[in-house]
């Protein structure tokens, strides 16, 4: 029997995906957030690593196979290369300020491939990024 993905935990891991794949909400949430409504770059590859690894934890096997069913084997790749890229440390996030938050959306090699793999998994999962956009960035 095929059990349903964990809905909300799906749900948390495409608007995760969103933040990566929209330069215009990291703009609205990273560069121009306020004290109310931010996001900051650590806080969204902590968000993805956590939901990744939520469905991998090998002490909740039933988890990884919903994972499996319900996921493309394709979506399922990008992810862990998305998992790979960001638990690689390629990422040097420590180098950047508030200041330089739009070199890092802007011109970072690394944010770049996590942006491409993230919206790679978005149009593979036919998510609706541009009416997410217009929804909230």
């Amino acid at each position: 029997m095929n059990q349903a993905l964990d809905e909300n935990m799906y749900s948390s891991l495409m608007e995760t995906l969103a933040y990566f794949s929209s330069v215009k909400a990291q703009e609205k949430y990273m560069i121009n957030g306020t004290p109310e409504e931010y996001i900051t770059p650590d806080d969204l590859v902590e968000d993805f690593i956590t939901e990744f690894e939520f469905f991998h934890n090998s002490e909740f096997p039933q988890r990884q196979q919903q994972f499996e069913n319900n996921l493309s084997h394709n979506v399922q790749a990008v992810l862990q290369d998305l998992y790979s890229h960001l638990k690689s440390n390629e990422l040097d996030l420590e180098k950047y300020s508030f200041e330089t938050l739009n070199k890092l959306i802007h011109s970072d090699p690394a944010w770049a491939k996590a942006r491409e793999l993230a919206l790679k998994t978005i149009e593979l999962s036919q998510f609706n990024l541009a009416k997410w956009e217009s929804e909230n960035a």
